[in-house]
């Protein structure tokens, strides 16, 4: 009964039923397996935990007599050190501060006139922000393009930085310009920011869960 539960919600998540086949498959499998005992004599190599890459080498290595264990960077040990850690504010030029400070991040400028800008950054968001506030009134470098052509032809608009918020976070750049374009396509006509990358229908809607 709880192998059939699990099956449902692999499958209301959206897996594969042949990828959940194979594994189920692999699990029934391994019950008739020995345990193997430990040989103190045994090569052992720790290796960062990649999902799938990680497996596939530590079954490789075993083929040979070596045994591959995984390390991982978060761990419960550390979680105290992280929490209690004080967060300190960033100290760097042309720094402004709207909103608390994030990096890495896909953000979200709400516009007096109703509409949005949406962008991401690697860097702090209120570092961002700055820039974005300095090349309106200056030709501070290629920034908000869009904004600026918006702001001239919508009388009266203003944007309200101070409102500014994170909608999503990703280390990589690519990937947050994966979702800067979702969420633009999504609302494409209260947006007025233009596409990092330019995404077809059905990339849009597997993102989307559509």
């Amino acid at each position: 009964m709880s192998l059939d539960l699990n099956m449902v919600r692999l499958v209301t998540a959206g897996y594969d039923i042949d990828f959940i086949q194979r594994n189920v498959t692999a699990l029934a499998l391994s019950f008739d397996k020995e345990k193997v005992m430990w040989d103190d004599k045994k090569l052992v190599v720790a290796i960062q935990f990649s999902h799938f890459a990680g497996h596939w080498l530590k079954n490789l290595a075993s083929d040979f007599g070596v045994c591959v264990v995984f390390k991982y960077g978060n761990k419960l040990s550390k979680l105290p050190q992280k929490t209690a850690r004080e967060i300190e504010p960033c100290k760097k030029s042309g720094h402004s501060n709207y909103v608390e400070c994030v990096n890495r991040t896909v953000y979200e400028i709400p516009l007096s006139c109703g509409k949005r800008y949406i962008g991401q950054t690697e860097r702090c968001i209120n570092k961002r922000m700055y820039e974005h506030n300095k090349s309106l009134t200056s030709s501070y470098g290629n920034q908000s393009v869009a904004l600026k052509k918006h702001l001239e032809q919508c009388e009266g608009c203003k944007p309200e930085f101070e409102k500014v918020k994170s909608v999503g976070r990703a280390g990589l750049r690519r990937t947050r310009e994966i979702v800067e374009s979702a969420l633009i396509m999504a609302d494409r006509d209260n947006v007025i920011s233009t596409q990092s990358v330019m995404l077809n229908e059905r990339e849009y809607d597997f993102l989307t869960g559509v």
